[in-house]
């Protein structure tokens, strides 16, 4: 957590407002991989995100990941492309 704040939050007026983060995998030991992605947006109050939340972090899912728990064989590894989805996206009008 030390290391997302430090990379989020600069000051009280300056935070970056988008941050991607959720499950990016289930690993062997039953461990669940978490992924962030800082966007390069510039750093601003707190506020709402796009998804009309308040703060900067936007839940994203890994799709090969939802697709390996619906039975569907993915292959990828971690020097591929992260493909992610955002649920709170469906909830937008």
């Amino acid at each position: 957590m030390k290391h997302i704040v430090q990379r989020v939050f600069l000051d009280e007026e300056h935070i970056y407002p988008r941050v991607d983060m959720g499950v990016g995998d289930l690993l062997e030991d039953g461990s669940v991989l978490i992924v962030g992605s800082v966007a390069g947006y510039t750093a601003r109050p707190f506020g709402k995100n796009w998804t009309g939340r308040e703060g900067p972090f936007i839940r994203v899912v890994d799709q090969p990941f939802l697709s390996r728990m619906t039975g569907k064989n993915v292959d990828w590894s971690p020097k591929g492309v992260f493909h992610y989805i955002c649920p709170d996206s469906v909830n937008l009008e």
